[in-house]
């Protein structure tokens, strides 16, 4: 009996639990400076959550105001800040056009099951699909596409 797994445990027995505080927030990484994403995750998910682009500009238009404080009058002050406002929009509407044209690729690169298409639509991963759902084999070299319905 000693050595039967127990496969049941209790919340007390959780070691992943690290009690440092340090350890208990995950880091929120931007992947290749906003543009990469992580496997296994969904990517508009993922994509949703990405603000670096947006924190950027607003890190470095932070710096640009507290330069300009120093040196510019008010006038040029409320100027600068106009400009930086349209560039923030218009980085957050690139980010919405990038998300809107990730969206449509997604949407085409996954396309139809190979039942809903036609055969002049089949394309070799179609065939290879076909052949795994219906478990045929072929050996050797190039063989003709199998019958789709009888």
């Amino acid at each position: 009996f000693a050595r039967i797994f127990q496969f049941d445990w209790e919340s007390t027995d959780d070691t992943s639990q690290d009690l440092n505080p340090l350890y208990q927030q995950r880091a929120n990484v931007s992947l290749a400076f906003g543009r990469g994403y992580r496997a296994g995750v969904d990517m508009r998910a993922q994509r949703k959550k990405n603000t670096y682009m947006t924190d950027l500009t607003k890190f470095r238009q932070q710096q640009q105001r507290e330069e300009e404080k120093k040196r510019l009058s008010r006038a040029e002050l409320q100027e600068a800040e106009r400009k930086r406002q349209a560039e923030l929009q218009k980085v957050q509407e690139q980010q919405k056009r990038i998300a809107q044209a990730m969206d449509v690729k997604i949407a085409r690169d996954k396309g139809k099951h190979w039942s809903d298409k036609a055969l002049t639509e089949m394309t070799e991963r179609d065939w290879r699909i076909f052949r795994e759902d219906f478990d045929i084999r072929i050996q050797g070299g190039h063989a003709t596409n199998p019958l789709r319905s009888w």
